[in-house]
Order: C-alpha cells, then sequence, then structure tokens
C-alpha cells in the first residue's frame, strides 16, 4: 500500500497548488474535509526546476514521505523516495534514477532542517551524497564507476536502481555497476591499521556514531565497530565481532533509539538473550534461548513484568501468544502445549473482533475458529463439534471462496457450496453426512446425486480441465462407462462404452488391468466373455500421455491367451511382455526399471534356438544344438566370444575332474571349464561384457547339463517372475550334481586328451592304497601314499590340504 500512496491524488495538483494551502486526505487516500482527515499536504508544493517536492504529513505533524516528482506529471518519481511511520521512523525506501535536469535533490527531516543532498550525473546515478545534522555535514560519500570514496550515513547507496519511465508508469528495476562489496567475518582476521578506502557509519540523533565499518581499496571489510550512545565502545571479540548486536529506532537514518539487543555467546553467534523496547525506550520483552531456539520471553509494560510465553523446542508452550498471519491477529492461551480458554481474531486494519471461540482440553469447543495455512478455514463448534456455516477459502486473507457448507452436530446437514473464481460451480444437499441431491466435486472427479443415489461420475485431470471418462449409475450399481481419453486404432472412434450387468463388465471396452504406472489395458467383451485386450509400446508414446493409441491386440479363448502380448507387472521394477501364437509362449520381453534407468532383456525362441538380446548391450546369447548337445555362446557382432561344451565327457577341449566320496567309495566329476573363442583374455574384463545382463545369464547356465531348448527358455521365463530378481542370475548346478562341502576332495583340470594338467590327481590302487599326485603344468611335483581312504581324510583331510596350497604357490 506504501508505493501506491506515491501516486494517488497527484494528477489533480497542477490544479490544486494555488488553490489553498492545505490538502486533505482520509486513511484510503481520498481527499477528504479538515474535519475528517488522516493525511494532509501543505500548499504551494515546492517547485524545483522541472521537479515537485512532494512532502505528506501524518494528522500529528510527522512527515509520512518526501519525493521529487516531474512537475508535468507528478505520477513520475525521480531521485530518492522515503516513507515513515507515525512516530517519524523510518518505513521504506525507493531509489529511482533521476532523469531529471536536476542533478542535485535536498531532502528534508520532519523539523523541515536540511537532511541530505544527493547529487547524480548524467545518467542519474548518485555520485555524491552529504548527510546534514544540525547544518553541518556530518557525512559526504563519493560514487564512482567502480569505486566507493568518504564516508557514507547510514550506508552506500543500493546498486539496484528502479526507472519508472513515463510512457507506461511501471517501475522497472535497473540494474548499475557497483564495486564489489566482500563482507567476510574471516577477513577481520587479516585487516591492516591505516588501511584507506571508506566508512559507513550509523550516527546517533546527537551525532556520536553508533556504528562504523570500514573498508580497503578493494571495497573488503576490514573492521567492525559499535558504541552505546554515551560514546563507549561496544565489547567485541577478538575477531573484532561485538558480543552485543544492536538494532534501532531510525530516522532518516540517525538511530533515535535502540529497538532490540541482542547478547551473544562467546563464540560471537549464539543468542544468549534479546531484548526489545519500544518507542519510549521502555524494556518491551526479554528472550532467552536453549541451543539456538527460543526458551522463554517475557513481557512487560512501562518496564513492569506482565507474563511469561514458555518455548518448547522453539515452538510456543505456554503462556499468551500473540500470532500475526496477514492481516489479523490470534490471540490465545497455552498450558502444556494446548490451547485453553479463549481465543481472539482482531483485524489489524480497524482492530476490530473479527472470531472468537473457547477452547477445552486442547480441542475447540464452542464459537468460531480460524484455521491458516496456505488457505484459510472458518469453523463453527458447538459443544466440541462442528456445527453451522462452515467456509473455506483459497487464499489466506479470506478474500475468495473455495467452498462454504453447514454441519450440525459434526455431520453435514444442509448445502454444500463449491466456488470457482469466486462463482457457485457446484451445489449439493446433505442430509447426515451423506449426499441427497446435487454435485460435488471429490479428488478428480464430479459426482452427480439424486434422491440419495448416485447417477453419474465425471472424471478428469489436468487441473479439471480434460474429461477422461464419465460412469453411469443405477440403484448406486455402476451400469455403464464412456471413455474419452484414448482411441484404438483397429476401432477408432470418438469415445468408447463399455455395458455392465450386474456391476460386471458385459459389452464393449472396459480399462480393468494396469501395465505399468497409471496406463491401463483395454478389455474387450462380448455378452460377458473377454474376447481381446488392446495395448502399446509405452516406449513410442511416453509424450502422448494425455491421449494414447492402442495398437497392439490380444485375442483370448476360454479366458486364456490365444495370439498376441500378455503382461505381468513384477514388483515396481519389473515388466514381463509374454507373446503368444495359438496359444503357446514364443517369446517374451522383460522391461527393467529404476531411478533414471530403463533397460529390456529380448527373449525370442525360433526353429529351436534360443535368441536373447539386451537393450543396453552389444552381446547376443544364442542357446541350441550342436553335435546333438544343447549348446550356449555368448556373441558380439555374430563373432563367438564365449560358449559351453558338453558336460561329463573329453575330447577336443579342456575338462575339469572332481574327486569326492560317496559311500565311502572314491567317485569322480567331470565338467567343462569355460572357454572362450575369438576374444583376448585381457578383454574379457572389459565392461560390456563383464557387467552385461546377458553375461550373467550366461553364467548361470554354467556347469549344468541342457536338455533341451525348450526347457531353458521356460526356466527363465518362470524364473523373471521371481519376487527376487538377484536369484534370478545365480549359478545353479544339475540337480544331480552329487559334491558338497561334505564330500569335496580335490579338483583336477586336465588337457585336450584327458590327461593331468594342473591340480591333485587321486586314484587307488589294487591293494587299496591311496595315490594322491600333484601335477603342476602336466607334470607331477610331488606324489603321497595313503594306506586307505581313512589315512587320506584324517586330521580333517590335512595332507591332502597340504597339497593344494603347494599347487597355489607354484
Amino acid at each position: 500500500m506504501i508505493k501506491q500512496l506515491v501516486l494517488i491524488g497527484f494528477m489533480q495538483l497542477p490544479l490544486l497548488i494555488f488553490a489553498q494551502d492545505t490538502l486533505y486526505f482520509d486513511q484510503d487516500w481520498q481527499e477528504t474535509t479538515r474535519d475528517q482527515y488522516s493525511y494532509y499536504r501543505l500548499l504551494p508544493v515546492k517547485k524545483v526546476g522541472e521537479l515537485y517536492l512532494i512532502q505528506d504529513f501524518y494528522k500529528n505533524g510527522k512527515l509520512q514521505m518526501q519525493g521529487y516528482a516531474l512537475a508535468n506529471n507528478p505520477d513520475v518519481y525521480v531521485g530518492d523516495v522515503y516513507w515513515y511511520d507515525r512516530d517519524g521512523n523510518d518505513q521504506e525506501q525507493r531509489q529511482i534514477l533521476n532523469t531529471s535536469t536536476v542533478k542535485e535533490l535536498i531532502y528534508y527531516n520532519h523539523d523541515g532542517s536540511l537532511w541530505k543532498k544527493i547529487v547524480y550525473n548524467r545518467d542519474g546515478k548518485k555520485e555524491k551524497i552529504c548527510v546534514f545534522l544540525n547544518d553541518k555535514i556530518v557525512a559526504e560519500g563519493r560514487v564512482t564507476a567502480d569505486r566507493y570514496y568518504g564516508v557514507f550515513s547510514p550506508s552506500i547507496p543500493d546498486p539496484y536502481y528502479e526507472h519508472v519511465y513515463e510512457e507506461d508508469l511501471e517501475p522497472r528495476v535497473v540494474t548499475l555497476e557497483a564495486p564489489l562489496i566482500m563482507e567476510a567475518d574471516e577477513v577481520l582476521k587479516n585487516r591492516v591499521d591505516g588501511e584507506t578506502g571508506f566508512s559507513e557509519v550509523v550516527f546517533w540523533t546527537n551525532g556520536i556514531p553508533v556504528m562504523e565499518k570500514k573498508y580497503n581499496d578493494a571495497a573488503t571489510l576490514t573492521q567492525v565497530q559499535y558504541w552505546n550512545n554515551d560514546g563507549r565502545p561496544v565489547n567485541q571479540d577478538s575477531l573484532g565481532r561485538p558480543l552485543i548486536n544492536f538494532t534501532y529506532y531510525m530516522q532518516n537514518g540517525f538511530a533515535a533509539q535502540v529497538k532490540t539487543e541482542q547478547i551473544l555467546a562467546e563464540d560471537g553467534f549464539s543468542p544468549v538473550e534479546t531484548i526489545v523496547y519500544n518507542i519510549g525506550g521502555d524494556v518491551k520483552n526479554r528472550t532467552t534461548y536453549a541451543d539456538g531456539n527460543v526458551a522463554e520471553i517475557r513481557w512487560f509494560e512501562k518496564n513492569k513484568y506482565m507474563n511469561t510465553q514458555k518455548y518448547r523446542n522453539g515452538i510456543p508452550f505456554e503462556g499468551y501468544f500473540n500470532e500475526e498471519i496477514e492481516n489479523k491477529i490470534i490471540s490465545y492461551q497455552l498450558l502444556q502445549g494446548q490451547k485453553i480458554g479463549v481465543e481472539r481474531v482482531h483485524s489489524i486494519l480497524n482492530d476490530s473482533l473479527i472470531a472468537e471461540g473457547i477452547f477445552r482440553d486442547g480441542k475447540p469447543w464452542n464459537g468460531v475458529f480460524y484455521y491458516t495455512g496456505d488457505h484459510l478455514e472458518i469453523r463453527n463448534y458447538k459443544d466440541g463439534e462442528l456445527d453451522g456455516l462452515q467456509r473455506k477459502f483459497i487464499d489466506q486473507n479470506g478474500i475468495m471462496l473455495d467452498e462454504e457448507y453447514e454441519m450440525r452436530l459434526g455431520m453435514r446437514n444442509g448445502f454444500r457450496r463449491i466456488y470457482n473464481e469466486g462463482n457457485v460451480q457446484f451445489e449439493s444437499q446433505y442430509m447426515e453426512d451423506q449426499v441427497l441431491s446435487g454435485s460435488i466435486w471429490e479428488g478428480d472427479s464430479q459426482l452427480t446425486y439424486s434422491n440419495g443415489q448416485l447417477l453419474k461420475k465425471s472424471v478428469f485431470e489436468r487441473d479439471k480441465e480434460t474429461l477422461t471418462h464419465i460412469e453411469t449409475y443405477e440403484n448406486n450399481q455402476i451400469t455403464q462407462i464412456e471413455y474419452f481419453d484414448f482411441t484404438i486404432e483397429e476401432v477408432p472412434q470418438k469415445s468408447y462404452k463399455g455395458r455392465y450387468s450386474g456391476g460386471k463388465p458385459f459389452d464393449g471396452y472396459f480399462k480393468l488391468d494396469t501395465l505399468v504406472d497409471d496406463i491401463r489395458l483395454v478389455s474387450f467383451f462380448n455378452k460377458g466373455v473377454l474376447e481381446s485386450k488392446f495395448s502399446f509400446d509405452f516406449l513410442e508414446q511416453m509424450e502422448n500421455y494425455l491421449h494414447y493409441t492402442y495398437n497392439q491386440k490380444t485375442s483370448y479363448e476360454k479366458g486364456k491367451i490365444l495370439n498376441g502380448p500378455g503382461y505381468k507387472l513384477v514388483g515396481k521394477e519389473r515388466l514381463i511382455n509374454s507373446f503368444y501364437k495359438d496359444g503357446k509362449l514364443t517369446a517374451f520381453d522383460v522391461n527393467l526399471f529404476a531411478m533414471h534407468y530403463f533397460n529390456k532383456i529380448i527373449f525370442r525362441k525360433e526353429n529351436d534356438v534360443l535368441s536373447i538380446s539386451e537393450l543396453e548391450s552389444p552381446l547376443k546369447l544364442e542357446i541350441g544344438k550342436k553335435d546333438g548337445t544343447i549348446v550356449a555362446a555368448v556373441l558380439k557382432d555374430n563373432v563367438i566370444l564365449k560358449s559351453t561344451k558338453p558336460l561329463r565327457t573329453t575330447g577336443d577341449f579342456r575338462t575339469v575332474k572332481q574327486y569326492y566320496l560317496q559311500d565311502s567309495q572314491l567317485k569322480e566329476f567331470v565338467l567343462v571349464s569355460a572357454i572362450f573363442e575369438n576374444i583376448e583374455d585381457d578383454d574379457i574384463d572389459d565392461q560390456e561384457v563383464s557387467q552385461s545382463l546377458l553375461f550373467k545369464l550366461y553364467s548361470s547356465l554354467l556347469f549344468r547339463e541342457l536338455s533341451d531348448v525348450e526347457s531353458v527358455f521356460q526356466e527363465f521365463y518362470t524364473n523373471f517372475q521371481k519376487e527376487d530378481f538377484e536369484e534370478i542370475f545365480e549359478v545353479s548346478m544339475d540337480e544331480n550334481y552329487p559334491i558338497n562341502e561334505q564330500n569335496y576332495l580335490a579338483y583336477l583340470e586336465c588337457n585336450d586328451d584327458g590327461s593331468p594338467l594342473n591340480g591333485t590327481h587321486i586314484a587307488i590302487e589294487p591293494s587299496g592304497q591311496v595315490v594322491v599326485s600333484l601335477f603342476v603344468n602336466g607334470t607331477a611335483r610331488e606324489t603321497k601314499r595313503f594306506e586307505d581312504i581313512s589315512s587320506l581324510l584324517r586330521n580333517d583331510k590335512a595332507e591332502l590340504r597340504e597339497l593344494e596350497e603347494k599347487m597355489y604357490r607354484q
């Protein structure tokens, strides 16, 4: 409101300048008579070149504002404009480019004496500021394009200027280059005596300094000093920081009276106590702190103690409190954190009582209560229950209604109105919390009732702007649904209807299943029988979330998929797309979701070959029959990188024997090591191979006998539906694998011809002795004989373990 006052009445100014000696205004700044005024302006207005000096006063004679306006357009201001409260204290200031030809502007104190002279350069920026006290200069500062010089009071000018253009009268902020001011406590550690630069000084009204900040030539803060009004310095810590912080009632930049005094702990930051004074110098309140939070506020009147407010963790806990919200003050009492007694709401504008209610046991009991937050609610209570008219507003000021409704004994009884931009949008009637008739808005839906029964539900999205579907009801049971938010490519229509029978889908189109997130499948029923479902590739239509086009069809027979894709969501991170032909699964995709991550594994089975690819990898995994045996191979660019070989056999590849005991008899199990083809050993650690999900799938097939492609395909399909994702990639052995931790003895790696290469070879001679030989690179390095199997197992197979350790040390 203060900024608006600048322009009021100015268009009439040229006509009135010489017509009377005083112009009177009421509290709304409308022209009035002498017996009803709140503000006045002395006439004639002082003219300075092409400018008028506008000065408005309160009824008590104190300045309300002062500033310069163009004589030919009094709505346009130049230079500084100042506002004051009724006690003469500084309230607000605007800094505007001085685009006039008058380059020196003079401002005055409340008693009419000289206060400030400001000289502007041709660009309208300040270049010299002189501050006066008793007609003598107390501060003189100069501003150039990149430097400040001298003494400024109370501070250097703001680098940001407004420019009010005559053609539109809209203030625009103009940023002007100004020296960089570096205010940091750390620089005080390195201050140097005798540095030159500039100072910012605040004076008491008697001319004694209150505070001074000194800056060096680089515009870096070097020293801060505070004084009491008798000239005594305020205590400072070792870094030059004051141990007491002050704020002041300021009058034209001069400190008239201490406003707050905050005592700090030895760390120079944490508050210990804050004292607030009124304009007369009496103590208004004293605040103490605990762990940096307000703990207690004691209130005084004419320096006499009145009451105490207690806080817990900085939150009001006990005592009488006043809470200011927008243009209202809420007064209430707390006891042990609960409201008790009377709560009153007053208007700040005219001090009128707006609402009054009584609390009992911390709950609203009788009266009218204000609830604030993002919006305002006015609630009426009777005997602890909501009763009477209840109102909810969009704003905090209670200007624009959102809804209003009637309550009786805690239940909705009577009318309910929902508003849109101040107009009634929906109106309904309630009885005992149930809707009788009319329309209401609930969540994202408009519900229409008649005789207590739901007739229609219209569902919207995007701030109630887009209609997605309409549901029709009879006897509170859904009978029909009509969709507007999708198109089926095979059957293009403006809308799609579905008819229910007995509350169940019967004929037409229905959204019954979720594809992922809020993306739904569309099902088509014919006389109660599911015939098909429609879907789409959501990756292709991520931008079409307002209106999807369904272009994939799945046909059903007796409730099961006959042809087309099926979908299953596993947890929140996996979507399985299953593809059927003539009722048989022929392929499936695994879609993987995570934060900022998406991947897809694609499984396709054709001509008894299972092909697996990955969206985020150049690799491909193929599983098929080779020489009568099922083999898995990892390929890149159709070149085999790695493949499995048949189990329990020897031949033209490397095998591994594992020795174990079964029923006290020595047994051996032969399997195949993984073999690399067309790839250097160093390349296997390449990230694209070792971290690929395909490589993990390949690894899960090692040490297993693959019976047929269909079994592997079905096993992968089942495994990817497990809740535990990592379990899918666990390396599993043949179910007939006989070795465990207890019966395991040793292993031996063999050459292509089956001869020992590396490891431990174990054999039993006809005499029953056990011969154990250690092989390294095909050569027997050490041999030991044992009388029998029991001797071999003595001391937990200690000698056998020793041989193995020797091999590892080779």
